[in-house]
């Protein structure tokens, strides 16, 4: 997982933590988000923040990661 990701995924899971001293995770988020040009993922990417497959011999977890966004992404916009 990259560092983008990593602070995305803490960022929604704990928003009111303290990150770093005087910086909340919302207030860091909001900063890199500035600083970056925005750390906007679609819903695919955010629900493959969440999942950590183990790879295996037939697909890499990198892989595994990527098809989870693919999936979740076909599956709500055919759901919306």
């Amino acid at each position: 997982m990259n560092l983008a990701l990593s602070l995305l995924a803490a960022c929604e899971r704990h928003p009111d933590e303290p990150a770093l001293p005087g910086y909340t995770y919302a207030q860091l988020r909001e900063s890199a988000a500035r600083i970056a040009g925005g750390i906007e993922l679609g819903r695919g990417d955010r629900a493959a923040t969440f999942v950590d497959p183990p790879g295996h011999l037939h697909a890499s977890a990198a892989y595994l990661k990527h098809l989870t966004s693919v999936v979740v992404t076909r599956a709500l916009e055919q759901a919306l």
